[in-house]
């Protein structure tokens, strides 16, 4: 799959998630997501979670680069 088709899809799969966050929080209904998950008023934090998640993916995915990674030395010196 190509990048720009994975990130068509994770927004596809955002924007489900935060209709189901909104579902949730205005009519306080329990909401099945599209990975099969079911959430409710008190899962909330599980749903935000997922959202972050992908959120997360996202920015990677459209800018590399602002994910620098550093080197760690474990018990010792250089």
């Amino acid at each position: 799959m190509s990048t720009a088709a994975t990130i068509t899809m994770l927004e596809e799969r955002l924007a489900l998630y935060l209709a189901a966050e909104k579902q949730v929080l205005e009519a306080n209904q329990r909401v099945e997501t599209p990975d099969g998950m079911s959430y409710d008023r008190g899962s909330i934090s599980q749903l935000r979670h997922e959202i972050k998640s992908i959120r997360n993916e996202l920015a990677y995915l459209k800018d590399p680069s602002s994910f620098g990674a550093q080197t760690f030395i474990f018990g010792g010196r250089r």
